[in-house]
């Protein structure tokens, strides 16, 4: 059987300085109504472009945007999962679908 599609947000982070040495956390929506599968995955350790060891809890199909990029937070429901690793599937020549590995977290949207 098929996962059912989803609609998911994902929000992208960005750390402002605060003037105090540290950072305040924004997030900003990047993408409304994200098509996407989720299912879970997990014990596998997935390896980040920057070549961290992320232990990865879920594993998501979604369609091909370029906003997409790890450390971005897929939202679905009341569910929030970090994405660790963004692996473009070709169709011969043009990218056809996302699969990324995902950390499921629960983050506070403030």
């Amino acid at each position: 059987g098929s996962l059912p599609i989803t609609d998911a947000t994902i929000k992208g982070q960005s750390n402002e300085a605060d003037g105090a040495g540290g950072f305040n956390i924004t997030w900003t929506t990047k993408v409304s109504n994200y098509k996407c599968r989720i299912y879970s995955a997990m014990g596998m350790i997935a390896v980040t472009d920057t070549g961290q060891n992320v232990l990865r809890t879920h594993k998501c199909i979604g369609e091909y945007n370029s906003l997409v990029v790890e450390g971005d937070i897929i939202i679905v429901g009341t569910n929030s999962y970090r994405v660790v690793l963004v692996d473009p599937v070709y169709d011969k020549e043009r990218i056809h679908h996302l699969e990324m590995n995902l950390k499921k977290e629960n983050i506070t949207f403030g």
